[in-house]
């Protein structure tokens, strides 16, 4: 297909051309594939049919939003939204990944669990202190609060006046840190 037949079925789609359309999807499908492979945007086999899904939709917004007089052509405008759309999805998701340390599916029963048993037995109280005088008041009073009492997130959220995801933050930061305290002390 050349720039002029592509423009023609640009337009035609544009006008609400469901066929004009199915032929765009179909003939640009390879350059879907190709750019969440450049990418890099498929972590997951999982992943590929949700990214498809994306590029797709990215496809019908460039073909209603494309204005050939502004001198741009069609596969370039269709190029730099398909990566915009693909990198928000994959940080998008990098971040919901981020978020998850805890699962939301039971929230109510949610408690802190140490990531390694053995990372705590090596410290006694006093160097405990120590380690958590390093936190911000409020992780301070995150990781008190879940080892003290194996309270639930819901219950911390509550007494904090605050949402359970700002308490999950909170206590996730405080792990970070004194992860990385750990970490530091052992000279890894």
């Amino acid at each position: 297909m050349n720039y002029d037949e592509l423009n023609a079925y640009v337009l035609r789609a544009k006008q609400g051309d469901r066929d004009a359309a199915e032929i765009l999807c179909e003939a640009l499908t390879p350059m879907i594939l190709s750019s969440m492979r450049t990418y890099r945007a498929i972590s997951r086999p999982a992943d590929r049919d949700d990214l498809v899904q994306i590029g797709y939709e990215a496809l019908l917004g460039a073909i209603r939003d494309f204005d050939a007089e502004r001198g741009v052509y069609f596969l370039h405008f269709l190029k730099v939204r398909l990566y915009a759309a693909l990198r928000t999805e994959t940080r998008r998701r990098a971040r919901a990944s981020e978020r998850d340390v805890y699962d939301s599916a039971d929230e109510d029963g949610i408690t802190f669990d140490w990531p390694d048993a053995h990372a705590r037995a090596p410290f006694d109280h006093v160097e405990l202190r120590q380690l958590f005088g390093r936190l911000s008041p409020r992780e301070r009073q995150a990781m008190e609060f879940v080892l003290a009492t194996s309270g639930t997130m819901r219950e911390l959220a509550e007494q904090s006046g605050v949402g359970v995801e700002t308490a999950k933050t909170w206590l996730k930061r405080a792990r970070k840190k004194l992860q990385t305290e750990i970490r530091l002390e052992k000279g890894e």
